[in-house]
């Protein structure tokens, strides 16, 4: 999962032997972490009714879990901190974009992770169609939100994590 997190978690995976949809078992795994096991059984319950998602929803503002979950992914690997999964530096880290990228694609329940080398203090502005939320985590410190996706940064290294929000959309 943590391979292809430019893919839509709400889509089928492509192709015979993806192993996506097995990955996307990281999804219960960092619910059960954050919230506990009773938040699974919760989910599940509703999940009589509802698709798992909209099961979420009903237990928790699936937008605010979805936005936690693409953020602990960013930090796993070498980007391993606490705050994340206990265990994020034996995970795989999630794929990068080109450093300091100015146009990333992003569709349905996804994200997208961009390394910025950032020299002067300086403003960054995310322009979408899509409902997302960014933020901007320097490497050596707390992440600084994109509001409004904007933000300013002072000088340094960061890991922009983009998280597509609008289901069932195609590449924005």
């Amino acid at each position: 999962f943590l391979d292809k997190t430019f893919c839509p978690f709400e889509r089928p995976a492509g192709g015979f032997g993806d192993a996506f949809p097995y990955g996307a078992s990281l999804w219960p795994v960092f619910l059960e972490q954050r919230f506990g096991s009773q938040t699974l059984v919760d989910i599940w319950t509703a999940c009589e009714q509802e698709d798992f998602l909209d099961a979420t929803d009903l237990v928790m503002s699936l937008d605010d879990t979805w936005i936690e979950f693409t953020r602990a992914n960013a930090l796993t690997g070498s980007h391993a901190r606490p705050g994340g999964y206990p265990d994020a530096a034996a995970y795989p880290e999630a794929p990068r974009e080109a450093p300091n990228a100015t146009s990333v694609s992003i569709e349905g329940l996804s994200a997208r992770y961009v390394p910025l080398a950032i020299a002067d203090r300086s403003q960054i502005t995310l322009t979408t169609t899509v409902r997302i939320a960014a933020i901007a985590f320097p490497d050596d410190g707390d992440g600084v939100e994109l509001v409004a996706n904007t933000a300013t940064l002072a000088p340094g290294a960061y890991q922009l994590a983009i998280t597509g929000l609008s289901q069932n959309t195609l590449a924005t």
